[in-house]
């Protein structure tokens, strides 16, 4: 059975651009830029969608094989999945995207990681409030 996953609700937040996802994990303090093919990818997770439904998108709108493009979608999945950015859902949309005239060539979908701003992301502002030094308190 081909398991469903949609984008974690707890921590993560993303926001579309026109030809990148940007995906910040609060509690771990990262941020994540997502373009090309795994933006491509990534569109079908924001609903719900599992390996197939993603392979069968990437075989008609890019130059890869079925075969390849499940390994391709598998792998990617499980990437998201080590950096707690997806959840298991039960919910799968089925999505009707056109089919091209033309193919794209297929480059390997890669996730920039940044942590750059690590310090500020993992604040709690809410509860990292000191009535002395004010906030917000590092720890």
């Amino acid at each position: 059975m081909n398991k469903n996953y949609t984008i974690a609700k707890s921590g993560i937040a993303f926001e579309q651009f026109t030809d990148e996802f940007v995906v910040v994990n609060l509690p771990e303090g990262h941020y994540y830029s997502l373009r090309g093919t795994a933006f491509f990818m990534f569109q079908f997770l924001t609903k719900g969608s599992n390996a197939s439904s993603i392979s069968s998108a990437l075989a008609k709108h890019f130059d890869i094989s079925e075969q390849d493009a499940l390994k391709e979608s598998e792998q990617f999945i499980d990437a998201l999945l080590t950096h707690k950015l997806l959840l298991e859902t039960e919910e799968e949309v089925v999505f009707n995207i056109p089919s091209p005239e033309v193919k794209s060539p297929f480059l390997k979908p890669e996730i920039e990681t940044f942590d750059d701003m690590k310090e500020l992301l993992i604040l709690d502002p809410v509860h990292d409030v000191d009535p002395q030094e004010g906030w917000p308190l590092k720890k």
